[in-house]
């Protein structure tokens, strides 16, 4: 599986580069007023059963050209990884008008999250397959829209 393949399941990191704050339920215009709101200086970690679904949905909600969307791991048990990753995280968690943390971090970057994320995947024991992005050239190059691991 990889990136962009039906259902292929895993870790995300997306960070933002709206200067300006947005909802993270900007398409929703029932929550949007509600829900916290995030720019660039803001990233989240998640799961998810279809990466590329996924990207596809932050496209829709934030603008494609906003977004900045990487597989951190790929893998089957994305619950209990989750779980894991995220109680590493919780400093860094944003707490909403209930004061509940959500996936959404301030204060930290895109990679130091990523970094954590394989680290505690790593330690945990939970099976997984780390994605390097960097080994991606980008979808120019390689024409399609999400990475792909090197030799596929």
């Amino acid at each position: 599986c990889w990136p962009g393949a039906p259902d292929c399941p895993g870790l995300y990191v997306v960070a933002l580069t709206h200067l300006e704050p947005i909802p993270v339920n900007a398409g929703d215009r029932r929550l949007a007023a509600r829900c916290i709101k995030v720019d660039h200086t803001n990233c989240k970690f998640g799961k998810s059963r279809d990466l590329a679904l996924r990207q596809r949905a932050y496209w829709r909600t934030f603008g494609r050209e906003f977004v900045r969307f990487r597989p951190v791991a790929l893998l089957e048990d994305i619950d209990a990884a989750e779980r894991s990753v995220l109680a590493r995280l919780s400093a860094w968690r944003v707490r909403g008008s209930t004061g509940r943390p959500n996936e959404w971090l301030a204060g930290i970057s895109a990679s130091e999250v990523e970094q954590i994320a394989v680290r505690v995947l790593a330690q945990s024991g939970i099976e997984f397959r780390a994605f390097d992005v960097a080994d991606w050239p980008g979808p120019e190059a390689t024409g399609h829209d999400t990475p792909r691991p090197p030799g596929t």
